[in-house]
């Protein structure tokens, strides 16, 4: 449910280097982020004590996220779902674990039976008029009080701005601010449990990073997460 499926086959192949491209500027790549975020995600949600054993990346791409979210959640099922048929063709190729399907998002499973929908980077090139639709198949594919981990680039850091103008797929998205995803996600019928952001420092400043969770609730990192749960 991207806006341009078309843009994304095009860059299937070199997906991680346009990437790259962007995150340049921070001297890490994209496996960095990808491992941090879900990192993240399994420490807020671990302490619920509640089943993962089916999870959905919504916009998976090219699989980045799937062998980390596998480490973290050792789930029965992963089902990753995307708009580009090349760009899962590519994601296939590199995703070698069991248990794990890759499929249109028009195959979203809808039986309410997912525990927790992961995604990261998605919202902001769905277009705006379409965000309810994407939602609503987020919603149905949860179980009652499954969770859904919105990760999204945030337009209030300078240094995300700079980021998404030099990689090529991003330069035209439309970032969502903290509070415009959270009003989002309520609407959809969502519980808000949690908000931060993550991501403050460059590499050549990693050595402050572990202050990054004094930091979360200031919302000027990097990314933020919103962390919510159906009733």
């Amino acid at each position: 449910m991207r806006t341009n499926c078309a843009q994304f086959d095009a860059f299937a192949k070199n997906y991680d280097e346009a990437l790259s491209e962007g995150l340049s500027l921070t001297g890490e790549g994209p496996a960095f982020y990808a491992e941090k975020r879900v990192v993240v995600t399994n420490l807020l949600i671990k302490p619920k004590r509640v089943p993962t054993e089916r999870i959905l990346d919504f916009g998976c791409g090219i699989g980045t996220s799937i062998p980390f979210l596998a480490k973290a959640f050792s789930p029965m099922e992963i089902v990753g779902v995307d708009v580009s048929e090349e760009i899962l063709a590519e994601a296939r190729a590199r995703v070698d674990l069991p248990r794990v399907r890759l499929q249109s998002v028009e195959q979203t499973p809808r039986d309410g039976e997912i525990d927790l929908v992961y995604c990261n980077g998605v919202f902001h090139h769905i277009k705006p008029e379409q965000r309810a639709e994407a939602f609503q198949r987020i919603f149905d594919s949860l179980r009652s009080a499954g969770y859904f981990a919105l990760w999204e680039n945030n337009p209030i850091n300078p240094g995300t701005r700079l980021v998404m103008a030099k990689c090529p797929f991003d330069r035209d998205a439309m970032p969502i601010l903290p509070s415009q995803a959270t009003k989002m996600l309520i609407t959809a019928g969502f519980r808000i449990e949690t908000v931060l952001s993550r991501f403050f420092f460059l590499r050549l400043l990693a050595f402050l990073r572990p202050l990054e969770p004094w930091l979360s609730l200031s919302l000027l990192g990097g990314q933020y997460l919103v962390l919510a749960r159906k009733p």
